[in-house]
């Protein structure tokens, strides 16, 4: 889908309201007006056809017309947001960038970078020749150098052809992120209202406080959130009658969290959601709101399992990277290093995980995922982390960090949370050890930092 496409999309909903931004209502044609007067403004400064532009800032009416006139001038944005200024460098010098831009201030003080490398990247030329304008973004990997993943704006767009139903939704998700690009989109490309939140509002009482506020009926999140969500009793507090659907990814969820979830929101439909950097995020079906299993595909995905891990293949997927070798095999199939069970019908798939957290605990491997979901549901544990470490007879032993709602011995928790576990998981499973801690570290997309609990 060509972002004229796009802008053509945007016109056709004339005064209705596309954004609220600190109570602020934005009209699709004002923000139109402003992709237009940044487009002309990128021209009359000098951003050509492949250049990169570095856009920070959070979602806002600013960030969202920048985007769209940096692509409507055919070069490539790269949306970055609250990162430390060593890995905001380095992102910058790996995607060769020759514009920085900072949301919210005026348009003049967009510099221009002087390059070390000023060698385009032959992913980039091959943009220019097809005339189509790109996408940066990161993988949110905790270890190593973070990944630089270009997509042709063309190909990331065209999921957003078909229209949807107009709903109210909250911008959750990080704008640098491919969950929340594909909420921004979702909500453009079908006339809805998008609810921005500002800085440090992503905990549950603030995202309580604006589904009352501006009664959103779409709250796209991940399971950690909505488990916080639940142990603030936010939803007791506030009004969310609103609330349509709720759609949840980044990690698995634990099916204790979604028990209760149906029970705090039995007429909301609990949907799952799957996506990464590299292939976007497909369309997903739940079995129901109740479950965990989900198909994943439509129009131009193919779905594969191989020695249990997920592997897709898609017309849609990312060009590549930027500063890596290819992932794709001959045949275009893309191993998403997550670990998944298949149904009998071989129609839908329930992710464990990822396939490098599994823990081989005397040959038997064990899913993270599902022993938190387990300790989730015990008495005053507000979240959990298993993680593996090192035993001299099995290799591998299973360790749970685990945050409370109120202090408690640790003697006492230990014996309390394998005797809860037994006749839930198979002895292999129950932890180990239990390590008491104030909080579980997480990346910046809210993902359980386990590589560095293994450090």
């Amino acid at each position: 889908m060509e972002i004229r496409e796009i802008i053509e999309r945007l016109e056709s909903f004339g005064d209705n309201i596309a954004i609220i931004h600190r109570d602020r209502p934005v009209l699709y044609s004002s923000l139109l007006n402003d992709i237009r007067n940044y487009s002309d403004q990128l021209n009359r400064i000098g951003v050509q056809s492949g250049d990169v532009v570095a856009l920070e800032g959070d979602f806002s009416p600013d960030t969202i017309a920048m985007l769209i006139a940096i692509w409507s001038v055919e070069a490539v944005a790269m949306p970055i947001t609250m990162v430390p200024k060593d890995r905001h460098d380095r992102c910058l010098e790996i995607c060769r960038c020759r514009w920085e831009y900072k949301a919210e201030s005026n348009l003049s003080e967009i510099q221009r970078l002087n390059l070390k490398d000023t060698d385009e990247h032959e992913l980039i030329k091959e943009l220019k020749r097809r005339n189509h304008a790109g996408l940066i973004l990161f993988t949110s990997g905790t270890t190593g150098e973070p990944k630089a993943v270009l997509h042709d704006s063309t190909l990331f767009l065209e999921k957003f052809r078909r229209m949807r139903p107009p709903l109210r939704t909250l911008a959750f998700l990080m704008f640098d992120h491919m969950g929340g690009l594909d909420t921004l989109f979702y909500s453009l490309s079908s006339g809805g209202q998008l609810i921005t939140l500002s800085p440090g509002e992503r905990g549950a009482e603030e995202v309580a406080k604006a589904i009352e506020r501006h009664k959103i009926e779409l709250l796209p999140t991940s399971p950690t959130f909505l488990n916080f969500l639940i142990m603030s009793e936010a939803h007791t507090k506030y009004n969310l009658s609103s609330l349509k659907r709720i759609s949840y990814g980044t990690e698995p969820m634990p099916e204790s969290t979604l028990r209760r979830l149906n029970l705090i929101f039995p007429d909301v439909t609990l949907a799952q959601s799957y996506g990464t950097s590299e292939l976007g995020v497909p369309r997903v079906k739940s079995l129901d709101s109740g479950s965990t299993w989900i198909r994943i595909g439509g129009e131009g995905f193919e779905t594969r399992v191989a020695d249990g891990q997920l592997e897709v293949r898609s017309g849609t997927a990312m060009m590549g990277y930027l500063n890596a070798p290819s992932p794709f095999d001959d045949e275009g199939w893309y191993a998403t290093g997550d670990a998944v069970e298949t149904d009998p019908t071989g129609e839908f798939y329930r992710i464990l995980g990822r396939r490098s957290d599994l823990i081989n605990v005397g040959g038997e491997k064990v899913a993270p995922a599902e022993v938190e979901s387990v300790l989730l549901a015990a008495e005053n544990v507000v979240d959990v982390m298993v993680v593996s470490a090192s035993n001299p007879i099995l290799g591998k032993m299973v360790v749970a960090r685990v945050v409370l709602r109120t202090p408690e011995t640790l003697v006492k928790l230990s014996h309390r949370l394998r005797a809860f576990c037994q006749g839930k998981l198979t002895n292999y499973q129950i932890p180990v050890k239990f390590e008491v801690v104030n909080q579980l570290e997480r990346t910046s997309s809210g993902k359980k930092w386990r590589d560095k609990s293994r450090e």
